[in-house]
């Protein structure tokens, strides 16, 4: 009730406790003198600072409750919706604080409460210079109260408000400051959560500096919390500001560290310098769709005077991606320290409602407050009751009573009365008289009133619920526990009991809306649903939008390659939208729409200088043929006797015949079960002699391999050969130590030189040039032969580390023996007495020269090898030595004319270095062994076999650079979904290149090494939200890995009774699965639940009669496809585990398997060199295609569409990679 005399305020002063006795005499004394209203004497109280402006305005309105606790209020300073926070005095230390008061309807909301109580949890967990300090927390009967330091400053929503965009220098510094107070709340493990403008204060610290303090951490989450008990948000809730919220927390808000705070902050700075928001919009889905399907418009654009460095420094803090943004928020305040400038900072205004206002301020007319706020005068009404009835109580409206929380009451007791209040009291005596008789009869009027109120009311609660009609398509409705039928109008109510009432709507596409209080006798409360669109309903909006316009930009008629730049921005939209929905119908879709526009593939053609002109599908090949074997060791090598040809023998059980002027393979023939092991030419340059790893000797005919005759000794032990240089004398033995004379017209066995013993195993066996000697090394002994009648070997060592070759000179004076550890030993055939080259040790690979004394010998050299030719006359002088390459080196051969070697290893390559021509040594480059493209389509990657990967423009299939690994020869790498992340891993388990690496996409710099393990890298690849790197090991196990710190999450073991090679791995679209395939009969493949922590094996896939190779995904999730060398690939359903369909037929086995994006082909690379297509909807009983890529049965071992899903990529076994258009695009 306002005041109605002076007598009325001068008991107000008195009841409210706002001046002291001697205060209240000096205005009882003022008010004799000069006679006054109420509202004079208020002002001059306001002027004399004796009151706020606040407290003042409150009296005039009759109110007097102004104390809460220990505290003083002397001013309202804001209210939002957890409660009112007040400047106060604590009394008994005088020091002005802030006071938050939690809103006494949200005490009985259990969320709520915890809500607030994380607030103070927060608070007291932060003491630094920029985050506002907390001083003291409590309730003050039943109501929780947070008391903070005051800050005498502005926040910077209202500076931005008043002054327009912010100077750059201070818009830097402000958020340099807020990001030095976020990395205290990250050291504490902790998240804001809704980091903008109107949560930074702006003041000044001792020094009159520009001071920005943190405030509000209600929706603080600590990192340590887990999901289950760290969250208090309620279904479909976004918490935070939607014009500063980041990507991942406006979908799962749980989701959100302190990377989304750098978002927000990036977004708050952009607001500063540019003026606006970065993503304005009409409405909250424009405003959450735009930020999480494209970048803000550049600050340079906004804003011209804005640095380029500091316009890239605020991209990257609003990048979509968390791993893309600075990671702490030290590194933001280390980016922004170069743009921050301290000087000319604007004047901080003070609170309007100071200590001391102003005069002018305090003249004006008093005015009554604002009753908008019901639950805020709710509050104030008890402090007055609990300053107006003396020695009386007045019940709280605070937390409700129960077993552990009793009833709440205040008991005032009277105040001693001194002279001027009895004097005071007397004035007022014949007012308060003359008032009672109204003052009766109004206490009946309300007490029939309320008595009619309660018996209407009794102890019932209504809840009003305003939800219009068209809201209401498959809508549901549930109240307190039960389902109920939708009224049919817009607005009705639902009564209930006293206590916890609950809401429940549900609308086909959106979010629910819950609705859980705690609700007092007779209150009612209204709820009007505010429907967030769910994320299908979201997907749907975003793609009816894209479809329209990747559709308006469809180009009329056949592909036009020269549109491929007026396309590119819609292709990136197609794409970046695929990746955020991967595994819906509409990712699907839009790669339906890509097919339909140019890429930059589409230039290529079958008459392009990189595609291979005899096969018109393949449009390009990266990387070159030449003197690429087929997988693994070259096992074996030698000229012809003319020197026109090379052959050589590899692990696929295959001789090809190659032509040493241009390094390309001229034809090839197969062996009946086994590798050849060495290799010797009869003068006949049509004639082969040859041993393979099943004791076979044989005499081939070339070109076809057809045998004139053989001998097999032993089944399933290597064997060795040696012949005199004119053919005519021929020795062979195998690994149990029998060693024959054979006569080689027929193959017939002349006599035996030694027998097999139990430690007598054959390692080298070597004739020399006339057939005179014939050497060996047996067990730990090395043996000779003296003369063509001679059976019984001399023993000429015993040392028993010698390598796996021994070569005779062409003058037969030197017997060269290399030691695995030790210098080449050389044996004086005149004395054989040996002597030590001082040259290199370690050789195991040797040739001696046609003609002269030379020896060519392969060495390891610093991780590396290198052929090295020694001149024996002159004590191993090196007279030539060949670049250094990383495949350890199987066998050398000499030209007939000695001036060339061919070199194989076991990387499979065949090396021609021509001794004339140093620096032009013909050796091959490097074999392609695996590749990736990135899902722009711009990008094809590549890794090889030494230690390089590189990038290529599909574009005209041009390699485009090159950079080191340090891997010792990549076997995988991937791409991120995103295209912004590369990752690598090697063949070889030794001690220095046990890592696989993580790279910069785009510079090509290296991001981390995960950490050592102790085997190949079979297969890598990213979960869809690239969160994850999953790697199959050779070892069996499957390791999961954090893209952001390269550190393991887990690792997934392999079979414990069974050994198994873990061969291949791929993710579910949905990313909730994860499926490795195994080399292994029994249960090839594995599926593991990405859902549970830790990850758990879901189920094992059997049908596979053999190892399985490939696994992938169909692009809706709804398969899993393999690939086995069992020749088949299965179809599975990824759910049950049940086989779906079955294709037959890949000969030579099916070694990969990829899904093209639209859904609508399989693609298998074969052992046979073919790449069958088969549709992957429909009838499925042949390959649609068939199309070959390994002109001389090279398998293929990788497939992959490109993102157009009208080309295939294939890495084929002569080490390069095929584009293959598809050939119903041929046509078009």
């Amino acid at each position: 009730m306002p005041l109605s005399s002076v007598s009325d305020l001068m008991r107000r002063l008195e009841a409210c406790r706002l001046l002291d006795a001697e205060q209240l005499a000096e205005v009882q004394a003022g008010m004799a003198a000069s006679p006054a209203t109420p509202g004079d004497v208020l002002r001059q109280l306001v002027q004399q600072g004796r009151l706020t402006r606040w407290q003042a305005d409150r009296l005039n309105e009759g109110q007097a409750g102004f104390h809460f606790g220990k505290y003083l209020l002397l001013d309202q300073l804001g209210s939002g919706g957890m409660g009112t926070v007040f400047r106060a005095r604590q009394t008994g230390m005088g020091r002005v604080v802030a006071l938050k008061v939690m809103s006494r309807k949200l005490i009985r909301d259990a969320q709520s409460l915890a809500r607030f109580q994380r607030e103070i949890q927060a608070a007291a967990a932060l003491q630094h210079p920029n985050i506002v300090l907390a001083l003291d927390a409590d309730s003050h009967h039943g109501v929780p109260y947070l008391v903070m330091e005051f800050v005498d400053g502005k926040d910077l929503r209202t500076l931005l408000r008043q002054q327009g965009r912010l100077p750059i220098g201070l818009a830097c510094e402000y958020a340099r400051q807020a990001a030095l107070g976020l990395q205290q709340a990250h050291e504490r493990g902790m998240v804001h959560r809704d980091i903008k403008p109107a949560n930074l204060l702006l003041t000044r610290s001792a020094s009159g500096r520009p001071l920005v303090k943190i405030l509000d951490f209600g929706l603080a989450r600590f990192q340590s919390e887990s999901r289950e008990t760290g969250e208090i948000t309620r279904t479909g809730e976004i918490m935070g500001t939607p014009d500063y919220i980041s990507p991942e927390q406006a979908s799962d808000t749980r989701s959100a560290d302190i990377r989304s705070d750098i978002y927000s902050l990036g977004c708050t700075l952009y607001h500063w310098l540019a003026g606006s928001v970065p993503f304005p919009g009409n409405t909250l889905m424009e405003r959450l769709m735009a930020r999480a399907t494209r970048d803000p418009t550049p600050l340079s654009q906004m804003r011209s005077d804005v640095p380029a460095e500091l316009s890239a420094v605020v991209q990257r803090m609003l990048d979509r991606d968390p791993a893309q943004r600075n990671q702490t928020p030290a590194q933001v305040a280390d980016a922004l320290a170069h743009f921050c400038v301290m000087t000319a900072a604007p004047v901080i205004a003070r609170p309007v409602a100071s200590p001391a206002p102003s005069t002018e301020a305090a003249t004006q007319e008093l005015s009554l407050p604002t009753r908008g706020d019901g639950d805020l005068q709710q509050f104030l009404a008890v402090l007055d009751a609990e300053a107006t009835l003396p020695g009386g109580t007045v019940e709280t409206q605070g937390l409700s009573p129960g077993p552990d929380r009793p009833q709440v009451s205040v008991a005032v007791p009277p105040a001693p009365a001194s002279r001027l209040q009895r004097s005071l009291r007397r004035h007022a005596q014949a007012d308060r008289r003359r008032g009672w008789v109204a003052a009766a009869v109004v206490g009946v009027v309300a007490l029939l009133v309320g008595g009619l109120a309660l018996w209407q009311s009794g102890n019932r609660t209504t809840l009003v619920v305003d939800w219009p009609l068209p809201e209401r398509e498959d809508a549901t409705l549930e109240a307190d526990g039960r389902a109920l039928r939708l009224p049919a109008s817009s607005r009705f109510e639902l009564s209930g009991p006293v206590g916890r009432r609950s809401l429940r709507l549900t609308r086909k596409g959106y979010e629910p809306v819950e609705f859980q209080r705690e609700l007092a006798r007779g209150v009612r409360e209204t709820i009007s649903p505010q429907w967030l669109p769910n994320a299908a309903t979201r997907r749907a909006l975003a793609w009816k939008e894209l479809a329209g316009r990747a559709t308006a930009a469809k180009p009329a008629g056949a592909l036009n390659p020269a549109l491929i730049e007026n396309s590119a921005e819609i292709r990136s939209e197609l794409v970046e939208f695929q990746r955020q929905h991967r595994g819906h119908p509409e990712a699907v879709a839009a790669s339906a729409l890509a097919r339909d526009l140019p890429w930059p593939v589409d230039t290529l053609s079958a008459s392009g200088p990189n595609a291979d002109k005899s096969q018109p599908h393949v449009v390009g090949v990266l990387g070159d043929a030449r003197w690429k074997y087929t997988r693994g060791n070259v096992t074996a090598v030698a000229f012809d006797a003319t020197g026109r040809w090379v052959i050589a023998s590899g692990l696929d059980r295959r001789v090809s015949i190659w032509d040493p002027q241009t390094g390309l393979r001229n034809r090839r023939f197969d062996l009946e079960n086994y590798p050849l092991v060495s290799i010797s030419l009869r003068p006949e340059a049509d004639r082969l002699i040859v041993t393979d790893g099943a004791g076979l000797i044989a005499l081939l005919s070339l070109p076809d391999g057809s045998p004139l005759w053989s001998t097999k000794w032993n089944h399933g032990l290597n064997g060795y050969v040696a012949a005199s240089k004119d053919g005519r004398q021929l020795v062979g033995g195998i690994f149990n130590g029998s060693i024959k004379r054979i006569n080689p017209d027929d193959g017939q066995i002349l006599s035996s030189l030694a027998d097999s013993g139990s430690d007598t195993w054959l390692r080298a066996l070597a004739m020399s040039p006339s057939g005179r000697y014939v050497a060996a090394s047996r067990g730990v002994t090395l043996q000779l032969w003296d003369g063509p009648e001679a059976t019984e070997p001399r023993d000429l060592d015993t040392v028993g580390d010698y390598a796996p070759t021994l070569a005779f000179t062409a003058d037969e004076r030197w017997l060269v023996s290399p030691c695995q550890l030790g210098p080449l030993k050389v044996w004086d055939t005149a004395t054989w007495q040996p002597r030590e080259l001082p040259g290199p040790k370690g050789a195991q690979i040797i040739a001696a020269h046609p003609e002269k004394p030379w020896i060519a010998a392969a060495v390891p050299v610093d991780s590396q090898w290198q052929v090295l030719v020694l001149d024996l006359d002159d004590f191993g002088a090196v007279l030539h030595q060949s670049p250094r390459f990383v495949d350890p080196v199987t066998c050398l051969a000499w030209h007939p004319q000695g001036m060339q070697l061919v070199v194989g290893d076991q990387g499979g390559h065949l090396r021609l270095w021509s001794l004339d021509d140093p620096q032009a040594t013909g050796f091959a480059n490097e074999r392609l062994t695996c590749f990736a493209m990135a899902p722009d389509g711009q990008t094809i990657y590549t890794g090889n076999s030494e230690d390089h990967a590189a990038e290529w423009n599909p574009a005209n299939a041009a390699e485009r650079g090159r950079w080191p690994t340090a891997a010792n020869g990549l076997s995988a790498i991937a791409v991120s979904h995103d295209g912004r992340i590369l990752a690598t891993g090697g063949f070889r388990p030794d001690p220095v290149h046990r890592t696989i690496t993580l790279w910069d996409a785009g510079t090509h710099r290296k991001r981390c090494d995960t950490p050592s393990y102790n085997s190949h890298v079979m297969s890598l690849a990213f979960s869809p939200d690239d969160r994850l790197l999953a790697a199959a090991l050779f070892d069996g196990t499957t390791r999961l890995y954090d893209v952001a710190t390269g550190q393991q999450r887990q690792s997934l073991p392999g079979c414990e009774h069974t050994r198994m090679d873990a061969f291949s791995v791929a993710f579910i679209p949905d990313g909730r699965m994860l499926a490795t395939g195994y080399w292994i009969w029994e249960k090839p493949i594995r599926l593991w639940d990405l859902g549970t922590n830790p990850v758990s094996e879901r189920r094992w896939l059997t049908g596979h009669a053999n190892n399985v190779h490939g696994v992938t995904f169909s692009p809706l999730g709804d398969l899993l496809i393999s690939a086995s060398e069992d020749e088949t690939v299965r179809l599975w359903n990824p759910t049950n585990g049940k086989q779906q369909d079955y294709l037959p037929s890949h000969t030579g086995g099916a070694l990969c398997v990829a899904a093209s994006p639209d859904g609508l082909w399989l693609a298998v690379g074969e052992g046979s060199g073919f790449v069958s297509l088969w549709p992957l909807v429909g009838e499925r009983v042949v390959p649609k295609h068939r199309v070959r890529l390994g002109r001389f049965g090279e398998s293929v071992l990788q497939v992959q569409f490109t993102p157009d899903s009208r080309h295939v990529l294939a890495l084929v076994d002569n080490g390069t990679v095929a584009i293959v258009r598809l050939a119903e695009w041929t046509s078009r």
